[in-house]
C-alpha cells in the first residue's frame, strides 16, 4: 500500500513548482538576450531528440488523423481488446526514457561552453538542459493525454465509452507518476523507500567520478587542458614559495608531468589519474607563458555511461531490425496499433542515433569521416541504385491484353443484353413511353478511407434500396466506374462484393452492405506506419529493394487480409479472394462493368489507368493504358487499386521498368481528383456509336465534401508570397483541372445527351471523418448516418440532380428513382 500511495501522489505539482523556482534562481542577473541565446544553443545541440516531441505533438494533437487513430485505440479498449493501448503505454515508457537519456548524452558530448562562460552562465545553461531533458521525459505521456482529451470533447457519444477514457487517463497518470518517481526525487527524506530503486538510466546512478566530469560542460570526449600561470610571470619572482613552485618543474620532466595529478592538489582541482597526458607546453619553463598540460580522456573512463549507451543502442537496433523483417500480413502491426508503432519508432531512432554519436565521438573520434556523414553518402548512393518501390508483379501472361475487351465492342455487347433484360422487365405501356435506357456511370473522388468508405457504403446501400424496396436491379444498370485514390478503393470493394463474389462465397451472403462495412472496419494504417517507420527507412540505405520492407506492398496485403474476413472459411472461398487474385481474372466478363483506377505518371505528367478494358479511342491510350504498355506481368487486384492510392508520404510512388527506362506513378489525385476526366473521355468515345442514342446516361458523383471554395477571396495568399504562391499554384492546379473536367462532363451529359447527374457529397467535416487509412467507429457512424439521410430522410436528402442548365436541382427520393427508371 505504501508503494501504491507514493505512485499515486500528485507529484507533478511540486515538480513543476520546483522547476519554476529552479529557472528563476539560475536566470537571476543574466541579461534576457543571453537567456534566450543559451536556450537556443541547447535546443540546437539536442534538436534531433526534441524533433520527435514536436512531430508527435503535430501528429496526435494537431492532425485529426492522429486523434481519430487514438480514438480507435479507446474503442478497442471498450470492446475488451486492450492490446493496442498496452502497447502504447509500453512504447511511451521506452520513448520517454530514451528521450531524456539522448538529450543528456548529446549535451555531454557536444557542449563545451563551461570552458569559456562565467560560472553564472554555466549554471543557467545547466538549468536549461535539465528542464529540456525533464520535459522530453514527461511530454510523451502528457501529449497523449491531451490528444485523448480532445478526442473525448469531440466524441458525440462519449458517455457510452466514457469508462474507457477514464481507464486510459488513469493509466497515463500512473505512467507519469512512475517516470516522476524514477527521475525527480533525490533523497530518502523526499521519497521514503524509493531511493534504492532509482532507475538504472537515471543520471544519479552513474559513479561519482563520471558524474563530476559529465556535469562540467567541457565536452566529455574533447582533450582536457590543465593550465597554471608560469612562475616567471610573477613580479617580483623572488619569493620563497614561488621559487619552490618554479623548482617543481625544473627538477625533472617526470615531476613536472605528474604535477596536475599529484596528491599535493585538492581533489576538486586534481586531474583524474585515468587521464593520459599527451602534451605539455611550453617546453621551457622560463618562458613567460601559461603552463598547459593536455590530456586525452580514454573511453574506458566513462565505463558506466558507455555501458548504458551500448545497451540502449544494441536494444534499439535489435528491436528496429526485428520489426523491419516482420511480414505485413502476420497481424503484428494491427495488434500493436499505429500510435504504439510511432512511439516505438521514435524510441528506436533515438537509441540508434545515440549509438552513432558514441561511435563518432568516442570510438572513431580520430577517424577522418564521421559515421553519420558516411551514412549520408550511402543514402545518396542507394537512392541512385535502388529500384524505388517496384510494383508487385506476377509472371507475364501471353494473352494479357487480349483478355480485356475493347471499349466500343464491350459496350455494344453489354447494352444489347441489358436492353433485353430491361424490355422483359417493363410493362407494355411503359415500353411505348420509354425515352431512353438508363445507364449509370460512377465517378468517385479521392480522399483515403473518408471517400473510400463513403463510396462503398453509398453504392451498396443504394443497390439494396433499389432491390428490396423498388425492385430495380441497380447494379445491372451500372456500366462504368472511374475512381481516384480512396474513391478507387471504394469502387474496388463495391465491385468485389457486388459483381465478382456471390452469396456462396461471402460470409454474409448477399448482404454486400455488411461486407463493405466489415472491410472498412479494418486497420490499414498500422501496416503502413510499421513499414514506413521501420522497413522502408532501412530500404533507403540499401542499393537494392527488399519487398518485405515496402509499405505500399504492406498496404496491399492488409487489404487482401481484410477482404479474406468477408469470405467463408473453406478452401474454395479462399481462392475467391478478389484482392489477391490477378486483376483481369474476375473483371473482364462482358456482363460486368468497366472499372478504371486513375493514376499519375511522374515522367510525363499524364493521367494513366489500370482498367479492365482496352481504352481504344481515348487520347494516347497506347501509353496511358499501363496493362498494355508498361506492366510486364499481371498484377493483383489490390495492386491495381494501389496505383491510384499512392497518397503523399503514406504510400510511395510505384516504379515500372520498360526496357532501360523507369517510370513512376503517384496518387491519381495529382492530376484530377474526381475521376470525371477519364469518364468524360469514355463517354465521348461511346457517343460516337449510333447504339448510344438509345441510352439516357446518368452520372453519379461521389464527392469528398459538400463544402465549396468561398468566392470572397478569403483564401488569398497574404504571407510569404514568393514561396506560397508557387506551392499554392501547383497544388490548386489539380482542383482547377478537376472542376474543368466536372463542368465538361456536366455539359456533355445534360446538353448533348439529355442525361442526368446525381451529385452526392459527404457532409461531415474532415475533423469528424479524417482523411485517414483507418476509420474509428465514430467516423463510420458519421458516414453511415449521412448516407441514410441521403437515401431515406426526405427533408434532408442531399442528392442533386442536374437535368438542365441550372447548377443544382434538389429532388426527393421518389423523383430520384423515377428519374433513374425513366
Amino acid at each position: 500500500m505504501k508503494i501504491v500511495f507514493h505512485l499515486l501522489r500528485i507529484m507533478f505539482l511540486p515538480a513543476l513548482k520546483g522547476a519554476v523556482s529552479y529557472i528563476k534562481t539560475n536566470a537571476n542577473g543574466i541579461p534576457f538576450r543571453y537567456l534566450v541565446q543559451d536556450v537556443l544553443s541547447v535546443l540546437q545541440k539536442v534538436g534531433f531528440f526534441v524533433l520527435f516531441a514536436v512531430l508527435a505533438s503535430v501528429i496526435f494533437i494537431v492532425l485529426p488523423q492522429g486523434i481519430d487513430t487514438l480514438l480507435v485505440v479507446i474503442e478497442e479498449v471498450f470492446k475488451g481488446y486492450p492490446e493496442k493501448f498496452i502497447a502504447l503505454l509500453a512504447a511511451l515508457f521506452v520513448w520517454s526514457i530514451l528521450s531524456e537519456f539522448g538529450i543528456r548524452y548529446a549535451i555531454y558530448v557536444s557542449d563545451n561552453s563551461g570552458k569559456s562562460m562565467s560560472d553564472k552562465r554555466v549554471a543557467w545553461k545547466k538549468a536549461v538542459q535539465r528542464i529540456i531533458a525533464g520535459s522530453c521525459l514527461l511530454w510523451p505521456t502528457v501529449l497523449i493525454a491531451i490528444s485523448l482529451a480532445i478526442s473525448y470533447s469531440r466524441h458525440k457519444d462519449h458517455h457510452s465509452i466514457g469508462w474507457s477514457y477514464v481507464l486510459a487517463f488513469f493509466c497515463l497518470y500512473v505512467l507519469f507518476c512512475i517516470l516522476t518517481n524514477m527521475y525527480f526525487y533525490k533523497t530518502e527524506k523526499d521519497n521514503p523507500g524509493f531511493l534504492e530503486n532509482r532507475f538504472i538510466l537515471a543520471p544519479e546512478r552513474l559513479p561519482a567520478r563520471e558524474g563530476r566530469w559529465l556535469s562540467k560542460l567541457y565536452g566529455i570526449y574533447n582533450d582536457f587542458v590543465y593550465s597554471v600561470s608560469s612562475p616567471t610571470n610573477f613580479n617580483p619572482p623572488g619569493s620563497g614559495s614561488l621559487t619552490a613552485f618554479n623548482n617543481t618543474f625544473n627538477t625533472s620532466a617526470q615531476t613536472r608531468d605528474d604535477f596536475p595529478q599529484s596528491d599535493s592538489l585538492s581533489a576538486d582541482t586534481r586531474v583524474p589519474a585515468g587521464f593520459k597526458l599527451i602534451n605539455f607546453s611550453p617546453q621551457k619553463p622560463d618562458e613567460k607563458q601559461d603552463l598547459k598540460w593536455t590530456y586525452r580522456i580514454p573511453t574506458h573512463y566513462y565505463h558506466a555511461l558507455h555501458k548504458q549507451v551500448k545497451y540502449i543502442a544494441v536494444f534499439s537496433l535489435l528491436i528496429f531490425l526485428v520489426i523491419c523483417f516482420i511480414p505485413a500480413d502476420t497481424g503484428f502491426f494491427e495488434t500493436v496499433g499505429a500510435p504504439g508503432l510511432v512511439c516505438v519508432a521514435f524510441a528506436c531512432w533515438i537509441g540508434i542515433y545515440v549509438g552513432l554519436i558514441y561511435l563518432d565521438y568516442a570510438k572513431l573520434r580520430r577517424f577522418p569521416i564521421s559515421i553519420r556523414f558516411l551514412l549520408l553518402l550511402v543514402l545518396l548512393y542507394s537512392s541512385i541504385k535502388n529500384d524505388d518501390h517496384p510494383v508487385r508483379q506476377q509472371q507475364r501472361e501471353a494473352v494479357l491484353t487480349t483478355q480485356r475487351p475493347e471499349l466500343k465492342a464491350h459496350f455494344k455487347q453489354w447494352f444489347i443484353q441489358y436492353k433485353k433484360e430491361m424490355d422483359a422487365a417493363l410493362e407494355p405501356d411503359t415500353q411505348r413511353k420509354f425515352k431512353g435506357y438508363p445507364v449509370i456511370f460512377i465517378c468517385a473522388e479521392g480522399g483515403a478511407l473518408r471517400t473510400g468508405g463513403f463510396t462503398a457504403f453509398y453504392l451498396t446501400k443504394l443497390q439494396r434500396l433499389c432491390e428490396d424496396t423498388l425492385k430495380i436491379n441497380f447494379k445491372r444498370a451500372v456500366y462504368a466506374m472511374s475512381g481516384v485514390s480512396g474513391g478507387s478503393l471504394g469502387l474496388g470493394v463495391f465491385n468485389a462484393v457486388t459483381y465478382v463474389n456471390n452469396s456462396s462465397v461471402l460470409i454474409n451472403g448477399t448482404k454486400s452492405v455488411n461486407a463493405a462495412q466489415t472491410f472498412f472496419e479494418g486497420d490499414f494504417i498500422s501496416s503502413i506506419i510499421g513499414k514506413m517507420f521501420f522497413g522502408d527507412l532501412l530500404n533507403l540505405f540499401l542499393p537494392w529493394h527488399v519487398n518485405v520492407f515496402d509499405r505500399a506492398i504492406a498496404m496491399e496485403k492488409a487489404w487482401e487480409k481484410q477482404y479474406s474476413k468477408l469470405l467463408k472459411a473453406d478452401t474454395l472461398s479462399q481462392r475467391s479472394n478478389v484482392f489477391s487474385l490477378p486483376f483481369n481474372q474476375s473483371n473482364s466478363a462482358m456482363n460486368k462493368p468497366l472499372i478504371v483506377f486513375n493514376t499519375d505518371e511522374v515522367e510525363s505528367g499524364k493521367q494513366c489507368w489500370i482498367a479492365n478494358f482496352q481504352p481504344a479511342g481515348l487520347y494516347d491510350q497506347e501509353e496511358r493504358d499501363l496493362l498494355a504498355s508498361k506492366i510486364q506481368g499481371n498484377i493483383n487486384y489490390s495492386t491495381g487499386i494501389n496505383f491510384s492510392t499512392r497518397f503523399p508520404l503514406f504510400s510511395p510512388g510505384a516504379m515500372l521498368r520498360k526496357a532501360c527506362l523507369k517510370y513512376h506513378y503517384l496518387d491519381g489525385g495529382y492530376v484530377e481528383n474526381t475521376g470525371a476526366g477519364t469518364m468524360l473521355e469514355i463517354l465521348q468515345v461511346l457517343n460516337t456509336d449510333t447504339i448510344f442514342k438509345q441510352v439516357r446516361p446518368v452520372v453519379i458523383f461521389l464527392r469528398f465534401s459538400d463544402q465549396v471554395t468561398p468566392p470572397d477571396g478569403s483564401n488569398n495568399i497574404n504571407f510569404g508570397n514568393e514561396i506560397t504562391e508557387i506551392i499554392g499554384g501547383i497544388y490548386n492546379a489539380r482542383k482547377g483541372r478537376s472542376d474543368a473536367a466536372v463542368h465538361q462532363l456536366d455539359t456533355l451529359i445534360i446538353k448533348k445527351m439529355n442525361g442526368g447527374i446525381v451529385d452526392a457529397a459527404l457532409k461531415p467535416t474532415e475533423r469528424d471523418v479524417p482523411m485517414n487509412w483507418i476509420l474509428s467507429k465514430q467516423s463510420l457512424d458519421y458516414i453511415n448516418k449521412d448516407i441514410d439521410i441521403k437515401l431515406t430522410d426526405l427533408p434532408y436528402l442531399r442528392y442533386r440532380l442536374r437535368t438542365d442548365s441550372s447548377r443544382y436541382m434538389p429532388y426527393n427520393k421518389p423523383e430520384a428513382i423515377s428519374a433513374l427508371k425513366k
